[in-house]
């Protein structure tokens, strides 16, 4: 049976691997940032949909966290998501 993920943890890990991140990729405000957060791994793209395509093909079975660059307030749905392997399910927190 697989564990339910606990996504207020993962989102403390994804956000300091994104603000370790941010120097970085600062200069592409507005693109999609796919992140794994067991390996830091990222994937940019010019929209949501193209991050996580470029994720999937090497990390097809990988939950991502999924942010837009430069967007640096409160943590919403319309900013932030997680996506889970399969069919384009995600979870956002409020």
């Amino acid at each position: 049976m697989n564990a339910i993920p606990n996504i207020r943890e993962m989102s403390v890990k994804a956000n300091l691997i994104y603000e370790q991140l941010y120097p970085e990729i600062s200069n592409l405000s507005g693109q999609y940032i796919a992140i794994d957060i067991d390996s830091g791994k990222y994937f940019l793209g010019e929209t949501r949909e193209q991050a996580m395509a470029l994720a999937r093909r090497t990390l097809p079975n990988k939950i991502m966290f999924v942010r837009r660059v430069g967007e640096l307030e409160k943590v919403a749905c319309h900013n932030t998501a997680y996506m889970f392997p399969g069919a384009n399910q995600h979870a956002c927190l409020l």
